[in-house]
Protein backbone atom coordinates (compact mmCIF):
# COMPACT_ATOMS: atom_id res chain seq x y z
CA UNK A 1 0.00 0.00 0.00
CA UNK A 2 2.83 2.40 0.92
CA UNK A 3 4.57 1.77 -2.41
CA UNK A 4 1.36 2.61 -4.25
CA UNK A 5 1.05 5.87 -2.33
CA UNK A 6 4.69 6.76 -3.03
CA UNK A 7 4.26 6.04 -6.73
CA UNK A 8 1.13 8.21 -6.82
CA UNK A 9 2.96 11.09 -5.15
CA UNK A 10 5.91 10.83 -7.53
CA UNK A 11 3.60 10.89 -10.53
CA UNK A 12 1.78 13.91 -9.14
CA UNK A 13 5.07 15.67 -8.52
CA UNK A 14 6.36 15.05 -12.04
CA UNK A 15 3.05 16.19 -13.52
CA UNK A 16 3.38 19.52 -11.70
CA UNK A 17 6.86 20.08 -13.14
CA UNK A 18 5.69 19.60 -16.70
CA UNK A 19 7.01 23.03 -17.67
CA UNK A 20 10.56 21.81 -17.28
CA UNK A 21 12.68 19.35 -19.20
CA UNK A 22 12.69 16.43 -16.80
CA UNK A 23 14.99 13.42 -17.02
CA UNK A 24 13.50 9.95 -17.23
CA UNK A 25 15.72 8.94 -14.32
CA UNK A 26 17.01 11.00 -11.37
CA UNK A 27 20.07 13.06 -12.31
CA UNK A 28 21.65 12.76 -8.90
CA UNK A 29 21.00 9.72 -6.70
CA UNK A 30 23.01 10.41 -3.58
CA UNK A 31 22.16 7.10 -1.96
CA UNK A 32 21.45 6.82 1.72
CA UNK A 33 21.29 10.17 3.47
CA UNK A 34 21.46 10.93 7.18
CA UNK A 35 18.12 10.67 8.92
CA UNK A 36 17.92 14.44 9.32
CA UNK A 37 18.30 14.84 5.55
CA UNK A 38 15.69 12.26 4.56
CA UNK A 39 12.30 13.32 3.29
CA UNK A 40 9.04 11.66 4.22
CA UNK A 41 7.11 11.47 0.92
CA UNK A 42 3.78 11.73 2.71
CA UNK A 43 4.67 14.90 4.59
CA UNK A 44 7.49 16.52 2.66
CA UNK A 45 6.57 16.04 -0.99
CA UNK A 46 7.03 19.77 -1.62
CA UNK A 47 10.69 19.60 -0.59
CA UNK A 48 12.36 22.81 -1.74
CA UNK A 49 9.89 23.50 -4.53
CA UNK A 50 8.18 26.88 -4.84
CA UNK A 51 4.60 27.11 -6.08
CA UNK A 52 2.84 30.00 -7.79
CA UNK A 53 -0.63 31.36 -6.98
CA UNK A 54 -2.25 28.65 -9.12
CA UNK A 55 -0.63 25.88 -7.10
CA UNK A 56 1.80 24.96 -9.88
CA UNK A 57 5.56 24.86 -9.64
CA UNK A 58 6.93 28.15 -10.93
CA UNK A 59 10.21 28.63 -12.83
CA UNK A 60 10.54 32.10 -11.28
CA UNK A 61 10.40 33.43 -7.74
CA UNK A 62 8.27 36.32 -6.49
CA UNK A 63 11.13 38.69 -7.39
CA UNK A 64 11.04 37.56 -11.02
CA UNK A 65 14.40 35.81 -10.78
CA UNK A 66 14.99 32.11 -11.41
CA UNK A 67 13.43 29.79 -8.84
CA UNK A 68 16.40 27.81 -7.55
CA UNK A 69 14.37 25.47 -5.38
CA UNK A 70 13.59 22.83 -7.99
CA UNK A 71 14.94 19.95 -5.96
CA UNK A 72 13.32 17.12 -4.08
CA UNK A 73 14.36 14.21 -1.93
CA UNK A 74 11.97 11.27 -1.88
CA UNK A 75 12.49 8.46 0.60
CA UNK A 76 12.00 5.04 -0.97
CA UNK A 77 12.44 1.77 0.94
CA UNK A 78 16.05 1.62 2.08
CA UNK A 79 17.33 4.78 0.44
CA UNK A 80 16.71 8.40 -0.39
CA UNK A 81 16.46 9.47 -4.02
CA UNK A 82 17.57 13.01 -4.82
CA UNK A 83 16.34 14.95 -7.82
CA UNK A 84 17.93 18.14 -9.11
CA UNK A 85 17.05 19.48 -12.54
CA UNK A 86 20.30 21.23 -13.44
CA UNK A 87 19.72 21.53 -17.19
CA UNK A 88 16.25 23.02 -16.79
CA UNK A 89 17.45 25.34 -14.03
CA UNK A 90 20.37 26.48 -16.16
CA UNK A 91 17.96 27.54 -18.91
CA UNK A 92 15.80 29.43 -16.40
CA UNK A 93 18.82 31.23 -14.94
CA UNK A 94 19.94 32.22 -18.43
CA UNK A 95 16.54 33.81 -18.98
CA UNK A 96 15.79 35.34 -15.58
CA UNK A 97 19.06 35.52 -13.65
CA UNK A 98 19.41 34.98 -9.91
CA UNK A 99 18.74 37.48 -7.14
CA UNK A 100 21.55 39.37 -5.42
CA UNK A 101 21.03 37.36 -2.24
CA UNK A 102 21.17 34.02 -4.08
CA UNK A 103 24.16 35.14 -6.14
CA UNK A 104 26.06 35.95 -2.94
CA UNK A 105 25.59 32.42 -1.62
CA UNK A 106 26.40 30.74 -4.94
CA UNK A 107 29.47 32.97 -5.33
CA UNK A 108 30.68 31.81 -1.92
CA UNK A 109 30.30 28.17 -2.96
CA UNK A 110 32.18 28.74 -6.22
CA UNK A 111 34.94 30.67 -4.44
CA UNK A 112 35.45 27.76 -2.04
CA UNK A 113 35.63 25.29 -4.93
CA UNK A 114 38.33 27.35 -6.64
CA UNK A 115 40.33 27.65 -3.41
CA UNK A 116 40.31 23.85 -3.09
CA UNK A 117 41.35 23.48 -6.73
CA UNK A 118 44.13 26.05 -6.30
CA UNK A 119 45.47 24.25 -3.25
CA UNK A 120 45.90 21.11 -5.37
CA UNK A 121 47.83 22.98 -8.09
CA UNK A 122 51.46 22.69 -7.05
CA UNK A 123 53.07 24.24 -10.12
CA UNK A 124 52.56 27.34 -12.23
CA UNK A 125 51.63 25.20 -15.23
CA UNK A 126 48.99 23.22 -13.35
CA UNK A 127 47.62 26.42 -11.84
CA UNK A 128 47.16 28.02 -15.26
CA UNK A 129 45.85 24.82 -16.83
CA UNK A 130 43.27 24.28 -14.11
CA UNK A 131 42.06 27.86 -14.29
CA UNK A 132 41.85 27.99 -18.08
CA UNK A 133 39.88 24.74 -18.08
CA UNK A 134 37.22 26.01 -15.66
CA UNK A 135 34.78 28.66 -16.88
CA UNK A 136 34.28 29.87 -13.32
CA UNK A 137 37.92 30.99 -13.06
CA UNK A 138 38.50 34.55 -14.30
CA UNK A 139 42.24 34.70 -13.60
CA UNK A 140 45.03 33.07 -11.64
CA UNK A 141 48.55 33.66 -10.45
CA UNK A 142 51.26 31.45 -9.04
CA UNK A 143 53.56 32.95 -6.41
CA UNK A 144 55.79 31.68 -3.64
CA UNK A 145 52.61 31.25 -1.61
CA UNK A 146 51.15 28.92 -4.22
CA UNK A 147 48.30 29.11 -6.70
CA UNK A 148 45.57 31.71 -6.31
CA UNK A 149 42.45 31.65 -8.48
CA UNK A 150 39.97 34.48 -8.82
CA UNK A 151 36.41 33.55 -9.70
CA UNK A 152 34.14 35.28 -12.17
CA UNK A 153 32.03 37.95 -10.45
CA UNK A 154 28.66 36.23 -10.48
CA UNK A 155 27.09 39.08 -8.53
CA UNK A 156 27.23 40.86 -11.90
CA UNK A 157 27.19 37.80 -14.19
CA UNK A 158 23.98 36.59 -12.59
CA UNK A 159 22.55 35.13 -15.83
CA UNK A 160 25.34 32.55 -16.16
CA UNK A 161 23.09 29.50 -16.16
CA UNK A 162 25.46 26.53 -16.19
CA UNK A 163 27.96 27.48 -13.44
CA UNK A 164 25.28 28.89 -11.15
CA UNK A 165 23.01 25.86 -11.61
CA UNK A 166 25.93 23.54 -10.88
CA UNK A 167 26.81 25.58 -7.78
CA UNK A 168 23.22 25.14 -6.59
CA UNK A 169 23.50 21.40 -7.25
CA UNK A 170 26.61 21.28 -5.06
CA UNK A 171 24.86 23.17 -2.25
CA UNK A 172 21.86 20.83 -2.55
CA UNK A 173 24.06 17.73 -2.38
CA UNK A 174 25.93 18.82 0.75
CA UNK A 175 23.06 20.63 2.45
CA UNK A 176 23.79 22.90 5.38
CA UNK A 177 23.79 26.68 5.64
CA UNK A 178 24.30 27.50 1.98
CA UNK A 179 21.45 25.36 0.69
CA UNK A 180 19.15 26.44 3.51
CA UNK A 181 20.01 30.06 2.75
CA UNK A 182 18.82 29.47 -0.82
CA UNK A 183 15.81 27.27 -0.05
CA UNK A 184 14.88 27.85 3.61
CA UNK A 185 11.48 26.20 3.15
CA UNK A 186 13.01 22.83 2.33
CA UNK A 187 11.94 20.41 5.04
CA UNK A 188 15.57 19.35 5.53
CA UNK A 189 16.26 22.88 6.81
CA UNK A 190 13.39 23.14 9.27
CA UNK A 191 14.55 22.55 12.82
CA UNK A 192 18.03 21.50 11.80
CA UNK A 193 21.39 23.13 12.39
CA UNK A 194 22.48 25.45 9.62
CA UNK A 195 25.88 23.90 9.01
CA UNK A 196 28.60 21.61 10.22
CA UNK A 197 28.56 17.97 11.25
CA UNK A 198 26.29 16.67 14.02
CA UNK A 199 27.50 17.63 17.46
CA UNK A 200 29.05 14.91 19.60
CA UNK A 201 28.26 15.30 23.29
CA UNK A 202 30.14 13.51 26.03
CA UNK A 203 29.95 13.51 29.82
CA UNK A 204 33.29 13.76 31.53
CA UNK A 205 34.27 11.23 34.16
CA UNK A 206 36.04 12.23 37.32
CA UNK A 207 39.21 10.48 36.23
CA UNK A 208 39.37 12.16 32.81
CA UNK A 209 42.76 13.86 32.65
CA UNK A 210 42.27 15.32 29.20
CA UNK A 211 39.52 16.09 26.75
CA UNK A 212 39.89 14.51 23.36
CA UNK A 213 37.80 14.89 20.22
CA UNK A 214 38.15 13.35 16.76
CA UNK A 215 40.67 15.03 14.50
CA UNK A 216 39.40 18.35 13.19
CA UNK A 217 36.96 18.90 16.06
CA UNK A 218 37.35 21.06 19.16
CA UNK A 219 36.08 20.27 22.66
CA UNK A 220 33.69 23.00 23.80
CA UNK A 221 32.00 23.02 27.23
CA UNK A 222 28.23 22.66 27.30
CA UNK A 223 27.94 25.40 29.92
CA UNK A 224 29.27 28.95 29.91
CA UNK A 225 31.49 28.32 32.91
CA UNK A 226 35.15 29.20 32.26
CA UNK A 227 36.48 25.73 33.05
CA UNK A 228 35.36 22.20 32.36
CA UNK A 229 33.53 20.45 35.19
CA UNK A 230 33.30 16.71 35.56
CA UNK A 231 29.50 16.89 35.47
CA UNK A 232 29.11 19.47 32.73
CA UNK A 233 30.20 17.55 29.66
CA UNK A 234 31.38 18.99 26.37
CA UNK A 235 30.68 19.01 22.65
CA UNK A 236 33.05 18.17 19.83
CA UNK A 237 32.53 20.96 17.30
CA UNK A 238 34.03 21.88 13.96
CA UNK A 239 34.67 25.51 14.85
CA UNK A 240 35.62 26.22 11.24
CA UNK A 241 32.09 25.38 10.03
CA UNK A 242 29.73 25.51 13.01
CA UNK A 243 27.39 28.48 12.56
CA UNK A 244 26.64 28.70 16.27
CA UNK A 245 30.24 28.45 17.43
CA UNK A 246 32.30 29.89 14.60
CA UNK A 247 36.01 30.39 15.13
CA UNK A 248 36.00 29.15 18.71
CA UNK A 249 33.90 27.88 21.61
CA UNK A 250 31.17 30.43 22.29
CA UNK A 251 30.43 28.69 25.58
CA UNK A 252 34.03 29.34 26.65
CA UNK A 253 33.99 33.00 25.68
CA UNK A 254 35.59 32.70 22.23
CA UNK A 255 34.12 32.36 18.77
CA UNK A 256 30.93 33.89 17.39
CA UNK A 257 27.34 32.69 17.09
CA UNK A 258 26.77 33.85 13.52
CA UNK A 259 23.01 33.35 13.79
CA UNK A 260 22.76 36.11 16.42
CA UNK A 261 24.48 38.87 14.44
CA UNK A 262 22.35 42.01 14.25
CA UNK A 263 20.11 42.20 11.21
CA UNK A 264 21.19 38.82 9.85
CA UNK A 265 18.47 36.57 8.40
CA UNK A 266 20.64 33.73 7.10
CA UNK A 267 24.27 33.00 7.90
CA UNK A 268 26.89 30.29 7.92
CA UNK A 269 30.48 29.69 8.98
CA UNK A 270 33.40 29.06 6.66
CA UNK A 271 37.04 28.72 7.70
CA UNK A 272 36.19 30.05 11.15
CA UNK A 273 34.57 33.24 9.89
CA UNK A 274 30.90 34.17 9.70
CA UNK A 275 29.37 34.28 6.23
CA UNK A 276 26.24 36.40 5.80
CA UNK A 277 23.87 35.14 3.13
CA UNK A 278 20.92 37.50 3.64
CA UNK A 279 19.77 40.35 5.86
CA UNK A 280 16.47 40.96 7.61
CA UNK A 281 13.92 43.47 6.39
CA UNK A 282 15.09 47.10 6.74
CA UNK A 283 18.72 45.98 6.76
CA UNK A 284 21.20 45.88 3.89
CA UNK A 285 24.43 43.97 3.47
CA UNK A 286 27.74 45.83 3.71
CA UNK A 287 30.51 43.91 1.98
CA UNK A 288 33.15 46.19 3.50
CA UNK A 289 32.28 45.23 7.06
CA UNK A 290 30.67 41.86 6.32
CA UNK A 291 27.61 42.97 8.29
CA UNK A 292 23.96 43.90 7.95
CA UNK A 293 23.43 47.62 8.48
CA UNK A 294 20.10 49.14 9.41
CA UNK A 295 18.63 51.29 6.66
CA UNK A 296 18.09 54.79 8.05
Amino acid sequence: MMLKIQAFILLALFRNISGFELPTVPLSPYGDQAASRQVNPLEDVECGLNYNVWGQISPTSTTGHANLCLQCRITAPGRTLSFSYVQALSTTINAHGVSKTDALILQSSIDEDLVNMANKSQTSASCESTCSGDERCASCEFTENGCKMTAVDYMNENHAGKPLAEALESCFASGGSKYCGLCPNDRSCVGSRASGPPRTRRNLKSNDSSIKCPSGLTACPLSSRPSFKTTAGFECLDIKQDTNSCGGCVSAGSGVDCSTLEGVASSGCSDGKCKIFSCKSKYEYSEAGNECLKIL
